[in-house]
């Protein structure tokens, strides 16, 4: 979805819409068909949980090893990722660098030939430092950008968050909502939360927007964010919007998600939200059913909507 309307204010134009990865089936095809490069970058979208799909190490996996058997350089970068963050073993990260190292090359020639994820691993290099590059922020953004703009939703992210910061570009927040919208568009988790925040601050869209951005965090905390903290602090998030939209049967079910997700960070900021003082007093008045329900939910009973109950669904 992208904003016309703040698209086409300032000087710079922009295209409409970006171009999108191919579909996830036309990969398959091309996998079973015995193409190489295919079979990595299937396993870049499993590994990652992207185009619809769950993340799913082990059938990242089984499309990897015969990638990377056949020195595919994407492959390999895909593997050192994989080492790096402890994904199917422990973290080894001086496997990780070693593997980046060797992909080095043959990244760089499938990026120059337009290879949309190579381009990404190539941002990711300077980005870090890795790899056998100096870290250099403003070359990890001209890789994110150029893969952006070959249809890869992760760069597309990428660089939204590049222009939102001002890290290795000018800031834009113009730009910034173009590349993010783009990214959301193909389902991107990160891009998604970033909209929710930024609709839930104003900045940029015109003022604040809380229906907007609990309808960006419901669909990022769906598609599945990267990792368990950030899954539980949106879970958290829509816990809270739903308590301010007077929903307390909604309010109590993320709530709920966040006590048993067991995440330290999310749990501790949900027991300073519910044992404020202010908050107290407003849902006395605001949310009369709201701790009953939560009982209910912790006893693992059915939750009952008494018709005065209400709120954005």
């Amino acid at each position: 979805m992208v904003m016309v309307a703040i698209l086409s204010a300032g000087c710079v134009s922009l295209p409409e819409s970006l171009p999108r990865e191919a579909p996830l089936i036309q990969m398959k095809v091309r996998a079973d068909e015995g193409d190489i490069h295919s079979k990595a970058i299937l396993a870049s979208v499993y590994r990652k949980g992207e185009l619809g799909v769950k993340k799913d190490f082990e059938t990242a996996l089984k499309y990897l090893s015969p990638a990377v058997k056949a020195k595919d350089a994407l492959a390999i970068f895909e593997l050192g990722q994989m080492c790096e963050y402890g994904e199917t073993a422990k973290r080894d990260k001086e496997k990780a660098e070693s593997l980046y190292t060797v992909a080095l090359p043959g990244l760089k020639r499938l990026a120059e030939e337009g290879d949309a994820r190579s381009q990404y691993a190539m941002g990711i290099l300077y980005e870090n430092g890795i790899g056998g590059v100096a870290r250099n922020q403003a070359l990890a953004a001209r890789w994110f950008l150029r893969a952006a703009r070959r249809g890869y939703g992760g760069a597309q992210f990428r660089a939204g968050l590049y222009y939102e910061k001002g890290t290795g570009v000018e800031r834009d927040q113009r730009k910034a909502l173009f590349y993010y919208n783009n990214a959301a568009g193909q389902g991107n988790a990160l891009a998604l939360y970033s909209l929710g925040q930024i609709h839930l601050d104003g900045t940029g869209v015109g003022g604040v927007d809380v229906r907007r951005a609990l309808v960006y965090f419901l669909r990022a905390e769906q598609a599945g964010l990267p990792s368990a903290e950030l899954q539980a602090r949106t879970q958290l998030m829509l816990g809270m919007l739903y308590v301010s939209a007077r929903n307390d049967k909604e309010a109590a079910e993320w709530l709920f998600r966040v006590q048993k997700s067991g995440d330290p960070t999310a749990t501790a900021l949900m027991k300073d939200f519910l044992s404020d003082s202010n908050v107290q007093i407003s849902m006395k008045v605001n949310n009369p059913n709201l701790q009953s329900y939560l009982s209910s939910l912790e006893k693992g009973q059915p939750l009952a909507v008494p018709s005065a109950d209400s709120g954005v669904k």
